[in-house]
C-alpha cells in the first residue's frame, strides 16, 4: 500500500510574484529584461497586470 505525501504536487511557479519581485529589485524593468530572465512574451502579457497589483498592494501596505 502506498501512502500519499505532501510532496505529490509539482512545484508550482507564481509567475506574477516572480515578475513583481524583479520589478522591486530593478525599478523600470523592461519586457526585454524579463525575457532575458526566462519569461515568455505570453507569460509577461498574462501576468504583468497581476504583478502590478501585487506591487501596488505592497506600496499601500508600507504607506500605513
Amino acid at each position: 500500500m502506498q501512502t500519499s505525501s505532501a510532496n505529490n504536487f509539482p512545484n508550482m511557479r507564481n509567475i506574477a510574484e516572480e515578475i513583481a519581485e524583479l520589478s522591486r529589485e530593478r525599478s523600470g524593468i523592461t519586457e526585454a529584461e524579463l525575457k532575458a530572465e526566462g519569461f515568455t512574451k505570453e507569460e509577461i502579457d498574462e501576468y504583468a497586470p497581476e504583478a502590478a497589483k501585487l506591487l501596488r498592494s505592497a506600496e499601500d501596505a508600507r504607506a500605513f
